[in-house]
């Protein structure tokens, strides 16, 4: 067996900016091609869902990124029992606007059971104000990502790091962060719920 060459969070990452991190590339650019690129959107996703559910009050209990050499995925896991609808299904479409909003590209979809989009599918069908309710959830994630676009890229590289500390991507993976680890994601458990509660 060949070795391969390891990509390290120095040797990878350019620098620890949002101008780096979420270089926009062409309009018409949509998809990423790269197993690195499926991190980044995977990781960046996760960030998404993360941050927008801290700033709604929804808790969030562990983030995972996993992958097995050929392919990532990642999950956050929420205790949406007392959020409202509006609020879980924004924090369901937060993921994939921030890929496109920071990235400037989309990951492959990653269908599975539970996935975004069943979730998305299985909250509206709850309700008859189907075209309101994703309306307004998706004018609140996009409003979200932007005016929390930096919390989103520091929880992306945060993830990142990880992610490539374990291996990632092109060998198996998989990082799990729960518990004080994900108010330490967003400087701290202070920190997260002064921002919780200035939303």
């Amino acid at each position: 067996m060949a070795a391969k060459t390891r990509v390290t969070v120095s040797n990878f990452r350019m620098q620890d900016s949002e101008r780096n991190w979420g270089t926009v590339l062409p309009v018409d650019v949509y998809s990423s091609t790269t197993l690195i690129d499926t991190l980044r959107a995977a990781v960046t996703h996760e960030a998404g869902h993360f941050v927008a559910a801290n700033f709604l009050a929804i808790p969030v209990t562990k983030v995972e990124i996993l992958g097995d050499g050929d392919h990532v995925d990642g999950f956050t896991s929420a205790d949406v029992a007392r959020a409202g609808l509006v609020d879980w299904v924004a924090t369901l479409m937060a993921g994939r606007i921030a890929e496109k909003t920071i990235l400037g590209y989309l990951g492959a979809q990653r269908p599975h059971a539970g996935s975004d989009e069943e979730q998305i599918a299985e909250a509206i069908a709850r309700t008859t104000r189907s075209q309101q309710v994703t309306a307004m959830a998706e004018q609140r994630a996009r409003m979200l990502v932007r005016a929390h676009r930096p919390a989103i890229v520091a929880v992306g590289i945060a993830l990142l790091d990880r992610a490539l500390a374990a291996g990632g991507p092109w060998a198996p993976f998989e990082i799990s962060v729960s518990g004080e680890e994900l108010a330490e994601l967003l400087g701290g458990s202070d920190t997260a719920l002064l921002l919780r509660r200035a939303v």
